[in-house]
């Protein structure tokens, strides 16, 4: 953990929440597609956003200061309308409404508008803010929803995942996907004749109910969850469902879209569906065409169909008996009167760069195709006139798709049905490192470092007998990095239905299962360290009163070969304290005192008792720099972290070797996150512990940091040794990595975070003798027998006078009884009725000076805050000896005394 900067400290203070939010705030309003407008309560303007000078052609310095009523109204609005908009402002209420009004440049536009009064904090109102939607957009929005419309629906029928449209608490089903009706097995027309509630496995039904009410209720926008279905052949099939309201701005009974995926593998997708294809195509194949008949001579209209009329907004008489050049919508005169003498020297003329303008100013792209024929011995024109507008914008899509292909960083790669690539986007090239110059003419198998042929050509097989295949294929860069792709391959086919070409999307996905593995690994060893938890928690109130008991018992026991029995007593209570406490360093981490430490201070403590005590054959290195930057740490911790290591690397190496310990400054960045869960930025101090061992094989290098795992003999190791490594270094917020080969040893490299600007403060260890009381009072309070007894056994053998109490309501009783006489109450944390920390604030508001010392075999999350504000003064780690717990209560009274 880092400290607070300080005002001392010379570092910037970063900005607050709100800073930074009101600064998101206004990049939001800034960068707004609307126009944005305030005014204060008078209609003066005050500030304008960018989009609003877009919209009227006012700069921001043109329109503060000026009434909207002078810049931008029009006299096409009638009064009362901004009547009755003043009205509702100035009572307060939003007005919704839209006006006519008039640009700079004196076009007139329409606009959609919002004011919303702001008031004051006393309520007043001070400005108006406005919200104006241009609405000569409208057509364009229309044709951006039937392009939407026509999306979705090739999207719904091609998609490679269930999709269905269902509505009801049963989920009645109104549409459903070719992929959907295979997963389940039923035809298009069955689904629709059922419900989702029919098809879903019995066991599901009520999760499905309560879900589908959550989305009712509009509590969720979505669920997903998975789910079985049971197909028609009485199987059942695994889904992981997706649900969500397909609008949800609409009122009542609400259509639902759902995305199914099969997760009981990836089956495989039937022929597209062909019934929409033929029933939209039919559609665009009857769409009538506008038609104008001219005369060949005059160019004057002699007809116009009513197609024509409707699309452009004016009436028939408006064409008939005009010259062709002379009608509104043709605005360049000159051009068309060239192109009407071109048409009349070769009979025929066609061209698709002239638009056509509508009635309400509109802009529609066309085809035109004029010929001259005979009509009763006279030339006329017929000019067919077609709406192209949705090609062209389709034209513009597509060349926005390819640059969106060509330049995605997901690989694009196209295989001819020869087994060549013919395509090769910039994606391609950064994952795999071939140029597309390259890849152009190669097999893919090749160009992805696939060896094995049967792997692609099963792909390929695949493809062409279902027309797609997705699924994830082992691959070698071109510099001999393994990577993991995900492949999703479609068939494409020309419009004969011929198959054309593979098209395949290569996604790396390398760094996603490295970090999926982590993670799993992570969420293995949390697990189990909630289970050591636990069974800690039990043991050290075992271990308790064993330890200060057996204190006890040897100075009263007079033969020497006695006290030697009853010292190895202690000697193994305290051996099993320990492993105790490295399971908890394990699963929770043990919080000590954490102060600035130089590493390289417990490396030379580490490395001179390593070479006191380790074989003469194994030869140890430092290699710590000696400009290393502080960390935030305990220090007995990080040196047991060492210990560990070191001890760990001397088992590996039982015929001798080299053991290096080093350690310098790194600093870490975005792409070192894949170190582990914990890591982040910033600077650290890396410890390297390196030996030339026998490696850990591969098998089980996964499993290294897993409580009792060890692959050491019977009574040469606990498999506690690397577990407590990991709980201590994430408990500093750091990251423990291990890299190993067999034969040639392993390193071990723990990452912890450093500050650069810290001082380092020598640490001092307290010792205290074991004084004798002088009949002071003290209060136990304990719900375990054992230790009730062993600490009473203890304290009045020390001259202390000792009242217990087996939960915090029995012991408010007896403090209440003996108030003037406690001077010390030493209570348990974790109890039935009352826990410990509780009984702490109800004895601290009976009586201030009361001093409490908590205990636990599990140290609680509420201790430093209890310690801070002083309602605990002191926390004893169970299990404890007969030392440790005369020396805290000596500590107390000592301080109490002092205080007083």
């Amino acid at each position: 953990m880092t400290p607070e900067n300080d005002a001392g400290s010379g570092c910037p203070r970063p900005p607050s929440t709100s800073e930074a939010l009101l600064q998101l705030q206004s990049a939001a309003v800034n960068a707004a597609a609307d126009a944005i407008m305030i005014t204060d309560r008078a209609g003066t303007i005050v500030w304008v956003n960018p989009s609003f000078s877009t919209l009227t052609g006012y700069t921001s310095a043109e329109a503060i200061g000026r009434n909207p009523r002078d810049l931008i109204k029009s006299a096409r609005q009638e009064p009362k309308v901004y009547q009755q908009m003043w009205q509702t402002i100035l009572a307060g209420q939003t007005w919704r409404g839209e006006l006519a009004n008039r640009r700079k440049d004196g076009h007139h536009y329409a606009e959609s508008l919002t004011i919303t009064p702001v008031r004051a904090d006393g309520g007043g109102i001070t400005h108006f803010v406005a919200i104006k939607q241009d609405l000569t957009e409208r057509e364009h929005a229309k044709d951006a929803l039937i392009a939407s419309e026509r999306l979705f629906q090739s999207v719904f029928e091609q998609a490679t995942v269930g999709l269905v449209i269902a509505e009801g608490r049963r989920g009645r089903f109104v549409r459903v996907n070719h992929r959907f009706c295979e997963m389940v097995g039923y035809t298009a027309e069955e689904l629709l004749h059922t419900t989702s509630h029919d098809i879903t496995h019995p066991d599901d039904l009520a999760g499905d109910t309560e879900q589908l009410e959550r989305i009712s209720l509009g509590t969720v926008d979505e669920i997903s969850r998975e789910k079985r279905y049971r197909r028609k052949d009485g199987s059942v099939v695994w889904a992981k469902v997706l649900v969500a309201p397909l609008d949800p701005t609409e009122a009542g009974p609400k259509l639902r879209i759902g995305v199914i995926e099969d997760i009981t593998g990836r089956r495989q997708a039937g022929a597209i569906l062909r019934a929409s294809e033929v029933r939209y195509r039919r559609l665009f194949e009857t769409a009538k065409d506008g038609i104008l008949i001219l005369d060949a001579i005059t160019g004057m209209v002699v007809d116009v169909n009513p197609y024509l009329i409707e699309r452009l907004g004016f009436s028939r008489d408006q064409f008939l008996g005009k010259q062709i050049w002379d009608l509104g919508f043709f605005r360049d005169i000159i051009a068309n009167q060239d192109r009407f003498l071109e048409l009349q020297r070769n009979e025929y003329i066609r061209y698709e760069d002239k638009p056509l303008e509508t009635a309400a100013g509109g802009r529609i792209d066309v085809e035109f195709v004029s010929n001259v024929y005979l009509v009763n011995d006279q030339k006329v024109i017929q000019c067919n006139i077609r709406d192209i507008t949705a090609r062209k914008r389709a034209d513009r899509l597509l060349r926005e798709q390819n640059d969106i292909l060509s330049n995605s960083h997901e690989g694009v790669m196209i295989v001819n049905l020869v087994n060549q690539v013919s395509s090769w986007n910039r994606g391609a090239e950064e994952i795999f490192g071939w140029t597309a110059v390259e890849a152009l003419g190669r097999p893919p198998a090749e160009l992805l470092g696939i060896d094995d042929p049967g792997v692609l050509s099963a792909l390929r097989a695949a493809v062409e007998r279902d027309g797609f295949w997705n699924g994830e294929l082992p691959a070698l860069a071109r510099d001999g990095r393994k990577l993991t792709v995900n492949c999703r391959t479609t068939l494409v086919r020309d419009q004969a239905g011929r198959p054309r070409a593979h098209l395949s999307f290569l996604a790396d996905i390398t760094e996603k299962k490295q970090l999926e593995k982590i993670f799993l690994r992570t969420q293995r060893l949390e697990a189990i360290g909630t289970l050591s938890s636990g069974i800690s928690h039990d043991l050290n109130n075992i271990l308790a009163p064993i330890l200060m008991a057996s204190g006890v018992l040897r100075d009263n026991l007079a033969d020497p070969r006695d006290r030697d029995l009853m010292a190895l007593i202690m000697a193994s209570a305290r051996r099993g304290a320990e492993i105790i406490r490295q399971l908890l360093t394990f699963s929770r981490g043990i919080e000590g005192e954490r102060v600035p430490v130089q590493v390289r201070h417990l490396i030379k403590e580490t490395a001179a008792i390593a070479r006191e005590t380790f074989p003469r054959n194994i030869t140890l290195i430092e290699e710590a720099e000696a400009d290393l930057w502080p960390v935030i740490a305990d220090a007995t911790q990080l040196h047991q972290v060492l210990m560990n290591l070191c001890v760990n690397a001397r088992d590996a190496m039982p015929d001798g070797g080299e053991l290096t310990i080093a350690a310098e400054n790194v600093r870490l960045s975005e792409r070192d996150t894949q170190l582990g869960v914990n890591a982040r930025n910033g600077p650290h101090v890396l410890l390297t512990v390196r030996d030339t061992g026998h490696g850990i094989p591969r098998a089980i290098i996964d499993r290294v940091f897993e409580p009792f795992f060890t692959t050491k003999s019977i009574g040469r190791g606990t498999g506690l040794g690397l577990s407590t490594v990991l709980g201590i270094v994430r408990s500093h917020g750091g990251v423990v990595t291990v890299y190993s080969e067999p034969a040639h040893g392993s390193v071990f490299k723990v990452y912890l975070p450093a500050t650069p600007e810290g001082d380092v403060k020598p640490t001092s260890i307290e010792t205290a003798e074991m004084a004798r009381g002088q009949g002071e009072t003290i209060l136990v309070v304990d719900d375990e027998e054992a230790i009730l007894a062993a600490t009473r056994y203890c304290l009045e053998g020390h001259g202390y006078r000792v009242l217990t109490a087996k939960n915090g309501q029995e012991a408010l009783a007896v403090f209440d009884a003996h108030r003037r006489e406690v001077k010390i109450v030493i209570t348990d944390v974790m109890m039935p009725v009352m826990d410990g920390l509780k009984l702490a604030r109800a004895l601290r508001e009976l009586d201030a000076a009361v001093r409490v010392i908590a205990s636990s075999g599990l140290e609680p999350e509420a201790k430093s805050t209890e310690l801070a504000a002083g309602i605990i003064v002191e926390f004893l780690s169970k299990p404890y000896d007969r030392s440790t717990l005369l020396a805290a209560v000596r500590r107390q009274l000592t301080a109490a005394a002092f205080k007083g």
